[in-house]
């Protein structure tokens, strides 16, 4: 159910269709819950450090003026995250209907858990569709609470394939892509959009940059990719294998030196936090950047920013 523009009392639409970065932190986000590490202790007094759990917003608007959104990745902060997508599209807030569609990437706790807030005890939406992999659409069903939103209708999940075009939004045209990630419970995604202006790939989670992930870098103007960690010292105990994802100081080397990549998903544990960090100078002398939450781009044209909400006024818990 879109809905009529240009604004939802508080903010303007930032551009005709566009994408907003409505979370850059690893699944539980920065701080992270029960840490005291130095890193999540700073996070709690400094919002630049701090990171909501990984999600994309996506909006375009139609010639009638009527504005659409898609939510892609359900995590457990959706309240905030739709409420971003709402003040930087312009859409607003419909009952049971907050946003017009849902894609998930895979069956990690940071890009489902959500859903569950769309139930009866929370949103109770109606029909919104939810476009996944067949493995995730196995995933959802078989798995209560969020078989209980499919049974009543609250979900509709639509099955989608990789590589086929995808009308997503008026104007807003996309596409999937498996990418390698661990896949005990489903297939994981990433996410190729194209506007009248641009193209974004959205690659949150994979196992590592190889030469397929590298080949779709090139192909677009702006990439969010996954950066959870920027060494493998980070992992303390575990190995690479146990948790897989590209250490950014590897993603550094092979990536070409160009604009528009930036680095997403970002574990508590990665210095590349902190901006007096040695891993943030070797970073910005790569010439690539870290994604930062409310980071907005257009995709009509080559305009982009960063959205600063009401709520980011408010103290965080006293420590």
């Amino acid at each position: 159910m879109a809905t009529r523009g240009p604004g939802n009392g508080r903010t303007p639409p930032l551009a005709r269709a566009g994408v907003v970065v409505l979370g850059t932190g690893q699944d539980a986000g920065v701080p992270q819950v029960g840490c005291d590490c130095p890193t999540c202790e700073r996070a709690w007094r400094d919002d630049t450090i701090r990171r909501l759990p990984p999600a994309l917003g996506v909006w375009s608007s139609d010639d009638e003026g009527l504005v659409y959104g898609l939510l892609v990745d359900a995590s457990p902060q959706i309240t905030v995250q739709l409420a971003m997508l709402q003040a930087a599209s312009g859409r607003k807030a419909a009952r049971r209907h907050p946003v017009d569609r849902i894609l998930l990437t895979h069956a990690h706790i940071g890009h489902y858990l959500g859903l569950a807030l769309l139930g009866r005890e929370g949103a109770s939406t109606h029909g919104i569709p939810v476009l996944c992999s067949k493995t995730m659409d196995r995933f959802v069903r078989a798995n209560r609470p969020f078989s209980h939103l499919v049974e009543r209708s609250e979900l509709v999940l639509q099955v989608i394939a990789p590589g086929k075009p995808l009308d997503l939004l008026p104007g807003v045209r996309g596409s999937v892509h498996l990418v390698p990630h661990r896949g005990e419970d489903s297939d994981t995604l990433a996410l190729s959009l194209e506007g009248a202006g641009r193209s974004v790939l959205y690659m949150p989670d994979v196992d590592r940059l190889g030469p397929e992930e590298l080949a779709m870098i090139s192909h677009h103007d702006v990439c969010l990719v996954d950066g959870t960690f920027f060494s493998s010292a980070e992992l303390q105990g575990r190995t690479q294998a146990e948790v897989p994802h590209p250490p950014m100081e590897i993603s550094l080397r092979a990536l070409p030196r160009r604009q528009g990549v930036y680095f997403t998903h970002i574990n508590h544990s990665n210095p590349v936090l902190l901006q007096e960090s040695v891993e943030r100078a070797a970073l910005t002398s790569s010439g690539h950047a870290l994604a930062v939450d409310g980071q907005w781009f257009a995709l009509g044209s080559k305009e982009e920013g960063i959205a600063h909400w009401p709520w980011e006024a408010t103290p965080p818990p006293s420590r």
